[in-house]
């Protein structure tokens, strides 16, 4: 029979290498448009434990009808090793904000109408007005303003955002 800490280092062994094996990793993106990004991910760790255990001795005794050997019950431990999850903070590629993933790993800017880390957001913009894909931010079009792009600039302004002044004169627009 095998000692008891071979048996466990296997277990824990093939234990780590099905983990590893179910869960393939996908590969990091490439191009001009990656960050390094921290990240939660689970990872095994080997630990050693401490664990209680009882034995009976048996002892030189006065009493007959046990033969002279009485049991005596004695306490002490053996250290083992456990594969413990734990989360860990690793830092990795992936595509910048206002970017995603494609099959081929290459970051690629988001369509019209989304933002975000890959792309997952929708633009909440009013009057035809898109969104800045890394912030969400509404991009106003010509003579709308405001957070959604939900007013018409005032009669005195013009332009994306109404940033222009009117320099019309005896009430011109």
């Amino acid at each position: 029979m095998k000692p008891r800490w071979i048996v466990d280092f296997l277990t824990i062994s093939a234990l780590a290498t099905i983990s590893m094996a179910a869960s393939p990793a996908r590969q990091e993106p490439t191009g001009p448009n990656v960050c390094t990004v921290p990240t939660m991910v689970d990872e095994y760790k080997l630990e050693k434990v401490y664990r209680p255990v009882e034995y009976t001795e048996y002892e030189t005794c006065l009493d007959v009808s046990k033969g002279f050997r009485c049991p005596v019950v004695k306490k002490g431990g053996r250290f083992g090793y456990e594969n413990k999850l734990v989360k860990v903070e690793k830092y990795v590629k992936a595509c910048c904000e206002g970017y995603y993933q494609t099959k081929d790993n290459v970051c690629k800017p988001c369509s019209v109408g989304l933002w975000g880390p890959s792309c997952q957001r929708k633009c909440e913009c009013d009057n035809g007005a898109n969104c800045d894909p890394e912030t969400g931010a509404c991009i106003c079009e010509a003579g709308f303003m405001g957070v959604k792009c939900e007013q018409e600039c005032p009669p005195d302004r013009y332009g994306p955002n109404c940033t222009e002044k009117c320099l019309c004169q005896n009430g011109g627009r």
